[in-house]
């Protein structure tokens, strides 16, 4: 059993499918801000910043507010991608030894790199939901679908780790 700090080095492969999600997700980071940097800048009155359970807007802001909650999300992401590279600082609930240490780091990646996906398209949301003007009800239903994407996202990068 290592702690994080003596655990090997990561050497495994990373499969297609995260490399392509991952590189897509890079994308989708500054592909959000800019559909919402000209509104924010342009925009002359406020604009609907909080809903409430059924989708009833009930407080307005500056556009530039929603600017900020895109590039906390945005930050987010960044995080989640870069500390995907490094697996081997992960805490995770199984042991991790020499025979498995490769296999739970793939995983790791992988949930990692899922959930930046998912954090970014709750970025999406924020941008699309300015730069169209949905301002009811669809705005909280896809990111209520998105939240549980993302605990459904961690339940089964959990699960997998578990089955190691």
């Amino acid at each position: 059993m290592f702690t994080a700090g003596k655990r090997p080095e990561p050497n495994f492969q990373t499969n297609a499918t995260t490399r392509r999600l991952r590189l897509v997700t890079w994308m989708l980071v500054p592909l959000h801000i800019a559909i919402m940097l000209p509104g924010v800048l342009t925009a002359t009155e406020d604009v609907p910043v909080h809903w409430d359970i059924d989708g009833t807007v009930t407080r307005y802001g500056a556009p530039w507010e929603l600017l900020i909650v895109s590039g906390v999300f945005g930050a987010l992401v960044v995080g989640l991608l870069l500390v995907s590279h490094r697996p081997q600082w992960f805490n995770y609930i199984t042991v991790v030894t020499k025979t498995n240490a490769q296999e739970i780091y793939r995983e790791g990646e992988r949930l990692m790199v899922w959930m930046a996906l998912v954090v970014a398209g709750m970025q999406g949301v924020v941008a699309w939901v300015f730069a169209l003007g949905l301002h009811e009800g669809i705005a909280f239903t896809v990111t209520m679908t998105l939240v549980l994407t993302l605990l459904v996202v961690v339940g089964i990068g959990i699960v997998r780790q578990v089955r190691l």
